[in-house]
């Protein structure tokens, strides 16, 4: 809808302005009155009219006077005189003053309209004449603009342009700060140009001209908003903007669109004056203007980038073959040198703030996680380490077909676990697993200080080079096989030569043995891995021999000395200088092996020379011992001949030697196939021992026996040696002992046997109390304790109140069935009595220490026991002094 035409009526008539008003408003005017000059000038300081119908007599100016302040406020307003006095002067006077036009009162309605007709219509022409005229300046403007633009995208080099764009647009649009961007090929929004000055007045962390897709897509800035949506955005007030930086307290923000696409942006701020519709459209004509040349531009910057990239990547391929090439030249017939150069390489080739090769071995019983090889290595760092929480550790054991890349380290579980993520601030992990036949041991990987996008390229150097490593680990595990292996073969061949020297010296039977113990010592040093630091010593019933060269210290083996089964002395082999870890400290399992050997070769002389040292001794000592046995003991051929007993055996049987064979020793079995069993398992074994039957001797009387056959051989014959006893009065302990077992059955009181689930065995009185048969669950009142019992391996003992009664259960572990017994009593009458005994108490030690009597309790007149609170007060004591003294001393 048209705005209507505004008149402004100024005239002290009252009837006057009313009749002006109300006809000026039918016509279709809006109108607005005066009485004043003042009253006028105030309204028209608010909004413009198009023409003021002015009195040239006012109460407090004249009109010819008024024109001059009304004009100055508004060139464009149209004023025409009303008098009532027609003179040429007045006229001529208003007119040079700058009125329109001159009416006479009393006012020609008609004529006054035509004035105003006129007056707008003139006013009109004036207002589309410059509208002309300022958009024929600003199409000319535009158009200047546009060629100084063409010239800078042709002329001025890539760098510059987008800032000598800028400050021409910042010119014509009057404004102090602005940016232009453009959106590359990833959609990240890349500012080439901000206001020069821009960056150096803000204060602000991160001064980056990339803003990434996921920053600005956001839509929390004016700017992103405009690439967003494509459309223009101005805000003519200050909005929020980073802490530091400069304040933004007008912005215009205008998209480059091309073919429906957001190529770019332009943004320009902090003009003095609001922005507006002009503006906006200043600016689009600049952007579509600028679209396709910065198009082009962005294609051609496009295709020269790839161009560059596809050539520096086919260099840097020539350079990484070249480098990978020259690595495996560099190979020697060292495996962890070419480990080495392999994890160098691989630094260098994925530009790495660092490469490892990290393996998991054992070091005394535990496993570590060990760096075999690094790249730049960093300070502080330690090689060997735990390997819980570590990211190696993972990759290693979970031992994937795949470059494993790990980013933003310190927010996984990593930033916690691993040390070296935290002490070095690393960002990301790339590796891939290592195999030793077809075994995970290592991880082979690069570490970063930033994020970084790995290439296949990339990431098959780091499986091609990981299996590098593979390889020269076999190599490496290969090379120290074979080497161990000649070095096994020499410490057999030096333990064989000392076994075969002491078996030499053996065969000597004319040395003693001091002399036996003193050659052997010298054997030993050479036969150790660090003969040049190895001593010995042999301690043997309290006497001592070492070698010459004999000093004490922590590294050494020690094994005992044993005759017939008993410690006789002790055989120690000592380095008395530091050596290597092995597999018993600095020692070799095969050198426990050679001194248990040695001790087992030396019990065994000693007891050869203590037997034959003894052996006249005990040819004396053995009829004494063979008759005085506490058992039978008989010597027979395998047809059964005796050759001969002791009394024990005659006693026990009541035959001889010769009444024995005369009556033939088959004879005193009673079941013949308890014999026959017997002589099969002495056919088969060749012994037998604790094997009881029944035997009759010579009177007739059945008896239990338990008997025992060795083999020995005497004069050269293998001869059976028996030894028998008559455990008559044992079976009778077993068969009360066996009797003994039912009474559990029979036991008023609960007695169970359970596990820590089930009840293996309850009595009557058990079934009763817990409600319960063999094969339930173990009662729940029990369960917790049965289970600590079973787990500490000791009886403990419990009351439970159960059924108005109270019982007493002590509860012992079998340990090896993993059960417990469980006896109980019904301690409920006598928990009474406790009760009553405690309150009897209660009253006596009440009355005793309330009465006003003094009570003395004393043992005889020798001492006092007990004394209340009343003696002591009457006699002035303290109890303690009291408890002291005898009646006597009262």
């Amino acid at each position: 809808m048209k705005a209507k035409e505004k008149i402004i009526v100024i005239d002290d008539n009252a009837d006057i302005r009313a009749t002006l008003s109300l006809f000026l408003n039918e016509i279709g005017f809006k109108t607005e009155t005066a009485q004043t000059g003042q009253e006028a000038i105030n309204k028209i300081n608010k909004e413009f009219y198009n023409v003021a119908l002015l009195d040239i007599k006012l109460p407090d100016i004249e009109g010819t006077k008024l024109l001059k302040p009304l004009k100055e406020k508004h060139p464009d307003m149209d004023v025409i005189l009303m008098t009532g006095d027609a003179s040429l002067d007045s006229a001529v006077e208003a007119l040079n003053e700058g009125a329109s036009g001159y009416i006479i009162k009393p006012l020609n309605l008609d004529n006054l309209l035509t004035n105003l007709k006129n007056s707008i219509e003139k006013q009109h022409l004036l207002i589309d004449k410059r509208k002309v005229e300022r958009a024929l300046r600003k199409s000319q403007q535009v158009l200047n603009l546009k060629n100084r633009i063409s010239a800078i995208f042709l002329t001025i080099p890539d760098e510059q342009v987008y800032g000598e764009v800028l400050s021409l647009v910042l010119k014509e649009l009057k404004s102090k700060y602005g940016v232009f961007g453009y959106i590359d090929e990833n959609g990240d929004f890349i500012c080439p140009s901000m206001t020069r000055n821009v960056w150096d007045k803000c204060d602000v962390p991160n001064k980056d001209i990339i803003y990434h897709r996921e920053d600005w897509s956001s839509g929390n800035t004016i700017w992103g908003r405009t690439l967003i949506s494509g459309e223009y955005l101005y805000l003519n007030k200050p909005f929020k903007v980073p802490k530091g930086h400069i304040s933004i307290n007008r912005a215009l923000a205008a998209p480059i669109n091309y073919r429906d696409k957001v190529i770019g942006l332009i943004l320009v701020g902090n003009k003095k004056t609001d922005y507006n519709d002009n503006d906006v459209k200043l600016l689009e004509s600049i952007t579509e203007y600028i679209s396709p040349i910065l198009y082009a531009k962005l294609q051609r910057d496009l295709e020269e980038k790839q161009h560059k990239q596809a050539e520096d990547k086919l260099k840097e391929t020539e350079k990484k073959v070249k480098t990978l090439n020259d690595s495996f030249l560099k190979f020697g017939d060292n495996p962890i040198r070419n480990i080495q150069i392999l994890v160098d390489t691989v630094g260098k080739l994925l530009n790495a703030d660092s490469a490892l090769y990290n393996r998991i071995v054992e070091n005394k019983g535990k496993k570590i996680l060990k760096t075999i090889a690094i790249y730049q290595e960093p300070p502080g760092y330690e090689r060997e380490d735990n390997p819980l929480g570590h990211i190696c550790t993972d990759v290693i054991n979970q031992s994937k077909d795949e470059v494993v890349i790990l980013k933003d380290l310190d927010k996984t579980k990593y930033g916690k676990t691993d040390p070296g993520v935290r002490k070095y601030n690393l960002k990301q992990y790339c590796g891939y697993v290592v195999r030793l036949n077809n075994k995970s041991v290592g991880s082979f990987c690069v570490v970063y200080l930033k994020n970084r996008e790995l290439t296949e390229t990339d990431k098959n150097i780091i499986k091609m080079l990981a299996k590098s490593v593979s390889i020269e680990e076999q190599r490496l595990n290969a090379q120290q096989k074979l080497k161990n292996q000649e070095h096994d073969l020499g410490e057999r061949v030096k333990e064989l030569t000392c076994l075969f020297n002491i078996s030499r010296l053996i065969e000597d039977t004319e040395i003693s043995m001091e002399q036996f113990f003193t050659k052997l010592l010298t054997f030993i040093p050479p036969a150790w891995q660090f003969p040049e630091v190895t001593c010995a010593r042999i301690t043997c019933e309290g006497r001592i021999f070492k070698t010459q060269n004999f000093q004490e210290s922590q590294w050494k083996q020690i094994v005992e000395i044993k005759e017939n089964g008993k410690k006789a002395g002790t055989l120690e082999v000592i380095y008395f200088g530091e050596k290597p870890e092995f597999d018993e400290g600095p020692f070799l399992k095969e050198e426990r092996n050679l001194i248990n050997a040695l001790a087992e070769i030396l019990g065994r002389y000693t007891e050869r020379k203590r037997a034959e040292q003894k052996l006249k001794e005990s040819e004396e000592r053995y009829r004494v011992l063979f008759e005085s046995s506490p058992v039978g003991i008989g010597i027979s051929d395998f047809k059964g001949n005796v050759y001969n007993m002791n009394k024990k055996l005659e006693n026990i049987i009541g035959f001889t030697v010769k009444e024995l064979n005369d009556f033939k020793l088959s004879s005193i079995y009673v079941d013949q196939n308890e014999r026959k069993k017997l002589l099969n398992i002495l056919q088969k074994y060749g012994k037998a021992y604790d094997y009881q039957v029944k035997l009759r001797n010579k009177n007739g009387t059945k008896f239990p026996a338990q008997l025992n056959f060795d083999v020995i051989e005497l004069d050269g014959k293998k001869l059976w040696l028996t030894s028998c006893e008559d455990i008559t009065e044992r079976k009778k302990a077993e068969e009360i002992i066996n009797s003994l077992a039912k009474f559990p059955s029979e036991n008023p009181n609960p007695v169970l046997r359970v596990n820590k689930e089930d009840v293996i065995y309850t009595n009557e009185a058990g079934q009763i109390l817990f409600e319960i048969e063999e094969g339930d669950k173990t009662p729940k009142l029990l369960k917790d304790l049965v289970i600590k019992v079973i787990k500490v391996n000791k009886t403990k003992t419990t009351e439970i109140e159960l059924n108005d009664h109270i019982y007493s259960f002590v509860i012992t572990p079998i340990t090896k069935e993993k059960y417990v017994n469980v006896y109980g009593m019904d301690i409920t009458e006598r928990k009474k009595v406790e009760q009553e005994i405690k309150e009897s108490e209660a009253k006596f030690r009440a009355l005793f220490e309330n009465t006003n009597d003094a009570i003395f309790i004393h043992d005889r007149g020798s001492q006092f026991i007990e004394i209340n609170q009343t003696a002591c007060e009457k006699l002035a004591y303290t109890r303690e002094e009291l408890l002291k003294l005898a009646p006597k001393d009262l």
